[in-house]
């Protein structure tokens, strides 16, 4: 058991260092936060929506895409970003799956539910899921912070292992 383990263990520090940037990534510029209303303790409540553009000016300056979408078009948004970058076998945890639209968005894709004890899907997750789908708790505006909560319904290694991860955020849990 502590071979396969250290093995597992190899295989994502292997990956990890694969996809590691040709230049180091900048450090985020925190001198707006500390200089706006959050950073001094004087802001008040803000709603999800207002808050948008600050997450996504945020996280895309640690590379990541933010796509915008309504209630009723996330399925189809969802859709086209799998289609985009090629995903046709996607991970997800029982929650995520079991989601209003989710059969939609999966249309002609391979959907793989992590129900079972991790030993029994680490090497799929590792060797064939092109990306992995999870809950966001919330995320943080100022940073483009996602909260992920993992546990028994959503591994962490879902928003780890897979090539892509895309979480699903609501607004309304912007912070």
């Amino acid at each position: 058991m502590h071979q396969h383990n250290s093995a597992v263990r190899d295989a994502i520090l292997r990956k990890l260092r694969r996809a590691q940037p040709a230049q180091p990534l900048p450090l985020p510029d925190l001198r707006p936060y500390h200089a706006g209303p959050w950073g001094q303790g004087v802001a008040e409540s803000a709603s999800g929506l207002s808050l948008m553009d600050s997450f996504e000016r945020a996280a895309s300056g640690w590379r990541a895409q933010v796509h915008r979408t309504s209630t009723r078009q996330w399925a189809e948004t969802l859709r086209n970003v799998l289609q985009r970058h090629r995903c046709h076998r996607i991970a997800m945890g029982p929650v995520v799956f079991g989601l209003p639209g989710m059969d939609d968005a999966l249309r002609g894709r391979h959907a793989i539910t992590l129900e079972r004890p991790v030993d029994e899907w680490r090497g799929l997750l590792f060797d064939e899921v092109d990306a992995s789908i999870t809950l966001a708790t919330a995320g943080i505006a100022d940073t483009g912070t996602l909260v992920i909560l993992p546990g028994r319904h959503e591994p962490r290694a879902l928003s780890l292992v897979p090539p892509i991860h895309i979480a699903l955020l609501r607004a309304s849990t912007l912070h």
